[in-house]
């Protein structure tokens, strides 16, 4: 009789009764650490790579464990970023290069998301905790702070400003953003940036009327070159004085014209600056009585401080604006005119209203050793420029305007300044 089958001693031929080995494995000695690690791997999400590379160009790529592709997307912004400082020497290719920007931007973040999509349990690295992408984010943050932009400016053509004040208006106003090229070489009777001479910390932009060799003179507010005029009415504001019929003018009437609210200096009176065009159509506003131009007498404030010259707001000068080479007889009718400028240009320099010493010696004649400029702005009534504080060194210039590109106003956005 045959004995029964003990199942216990047949041969497993499908290996399922070695209860030490897991059905995903290939040796029982692996399987502990290879469950361990396979429960260590959490999944990452798109969405973090996402917004990570909204908040810092790469950073997404490198939380899906690409450093390289991250560090090289994160290059790439910078160099499309910092090429606008290059490039843009008109408002359209300023437009172009800042599309360039949101284009790359948006699809550096696509590609993130769609990189973990695809494998989203890559290899852990050291590096990946949530403390050190919170770390990339603040030293990012901080190095932006730290960095001196002064440097950035000096080094690159392309800068730009902001108008605080509305001493170029009707061309620039209070809020405008403009661009402007870093260069020696400006033209003349276009609007230019420049240090303060009485503070060099400060920027200032004025029209350049007068460029070195000239001679320039203001007659009833308007600048002349060698005996031409160079202005343009039509860019020049002045200061005017609105009478009406008794009645209060509304705000809004010269909101719609483009215009300051003016300053009530009487029960029927207001003072405002604006172009003699305008000052035309208020004139033939029902409310308004009389429309008149102020006329500036004071000089005492004027360059160069003397009560000899007679000069004034509306009409000064002639005077001669130095150039570099040009020599010049010393009267004393020109010697308050230049002798802050040969003050500057020689450290022992002492000076009266009637001489110049220098080195100890008495000098009759001057050759000058720098250009200069004579700058006013549009608002004449309205602006602190060169018939307060006289000519502009050289050395302070820094560059010539070119384009608003942000304003109040969207129709001023891509003006051309000229």
């Amino acid at each position: 009789m045959d004995e029964p089958v003990d199942f216990n001693r047949e041969k497993d031929v499908f290996g399922l009764d070695k209860r030490d080995v897991h059905p995903f494995t290939e040796s029982t000695d692996e399987s502990p650490k290879r469950i361990k690690r396979i429960k260590r791997i959490k999944r990452k999400s798109p969405w973090l790579a996402a917004l990570l590379s909204l908040m810092m160009m790469g950073l997404g790529h490198v939380y899906a464990g690409k450093i390289k592709k991250g560090i090289l997307c994160y290059l790439g912004f910078l160099i499309i970023v910092f090429s606008i400082r290059f490039l843009a020497f008109q408002f359209y290719i300023f437009v172009g290069v800042l599309a360039l920007v949101f284009l790359y931007w948006v699809f550096v973040i696509v590609d993130a998301f769609r990189t973990v999509s695809r494998n989203p349990e890559p290899q852990r690295q050291k590096y990946d905790r949530w403390y050190t992408y919170l770390l990339i984010i603040a030293v990012q943050a901080i190095l932006l702070e730290i960095v001196p932009k002064s440097a950035l400016d000096r080094n690159t053509p392309i800068n730009f400003a902001h108008i605080p004040t509305p001493a170029m208006r009707p061309t620039l106003k209070v809020g405008d953003y403009i661009a402007f090229h870093r260069t020696k070489n400006i033209q003349q009777n276009h609007p230019v940036l420049f240090k303060y001479p009485k503070d060099t910390v400060t920027m200032y932009i004025k029209r350049c009327i007068g460029i070195p060799g000239d001679n320039v003179a203001i007659t009833n507010g308007e600048a002349f070159i060698n005996g031409s005029m160079v202005d343009d009415i039509n860019k020049l504001e002045y200061q005017y004085l609105l009478t009406t019929h008794g009645q209060s003018l509304n705000p809004r009437l010269f909101e719609r014209n483009g215009l300051e609210a003016g300053a009530k200096v009487g029960t029927n009176a207001y003072r405002v600056f604006m172009t003699v065009t305008e000052a035309g159509k208020f004139s033939k506003h029902k409310t308004i009585k009389d429309v008149q131009r102020f006329e500036f007498n004071d000089y005492s404030h004027l360059f160069p401080n003397s009560d000899s010259t007679g000069w004034t707001v509306d009409n000064y000068g002639p005077l001669y604006i130095p150039e570099k080479g040009t020599t010049v007889a010393l009267t004393q009718e020109n010697i308050l005119l230049y002798a802050s400028i040969i003050q500057e240009e020689n450290r022992l320099c002492s000076t009266t209203d009637s001489t110049i010493h220098i080195n100890g010696k008495l000098v009759q004649d001057y050759t000058f050793k720098r250009n200069y400029y004579f700058m006013l702005g549009d608002s004449r009534h309205n602006s602190l420029d060169s018939r307060f504080w006289g000519f502009v060194n050289e050395n302070y210039i820094i560059g010539q305007a070119l384009y608003v590109y942000m304003a109040d106003n969207s129709d001023r956005v891509g003006m051309k300044i000229k």
